[in-house]
């Protein structure tokens, strides 16, 4: 095959990948791992913050909950700040019972932000 054919062979690929609902499907794949992206930023960045400038408090828990098939135990968490309750979710905490507290983490600047210190580590 000679260099010209090849280069009409690619740019007919590429007209391909873009061509009607074909760009549908490339915007939805995009979307979707800009998303995945997104979602994974910031986290990493919520855990720096916690890691760096975190403050300590317990947390109790209130409920417990396996979602799904994976048989990973979702442990429900409150705490209160300044009087405020806030909640967390944890899934490295199975053994801890509802009614135990156990150490967590969180911003004061946005109590929202939080984790269980299990997590942290």
């Amino acid at each position: 095959m000679n260099k010209k054919t090849q280069q009409k062979i690619r740019l007919k690929d590429l007209r391909y990948l873009f061509d009607g609902a074909n760009k549908l499907k490339m915007a939805v794949i995009f979307t979707v791992f800009a998303i995945i992206v997104y979602v994974v930023f910031v986290n990493q960045l919520d855990y720096n913050r916690l890691k760096d400038s975190g403050t300590g408090t317990k947390g109790i828990v209130f409920d417990k909950r396996i979602p799904g098939y994976r048989g990973i135990v979702n442990t429900y968490y409150r705490f209160s700040v300044k009087g405020v309750s806030y909640e967390g979710i944890s899934d490295d905490d199975d053994k801890i019972q509802i009614g135990d507290s156990f150490d967590i983490m969180y911003l004061e600047s946005d109590p929202q932000i939080n984790r269980s210190l299990s997590m942290m580590k």
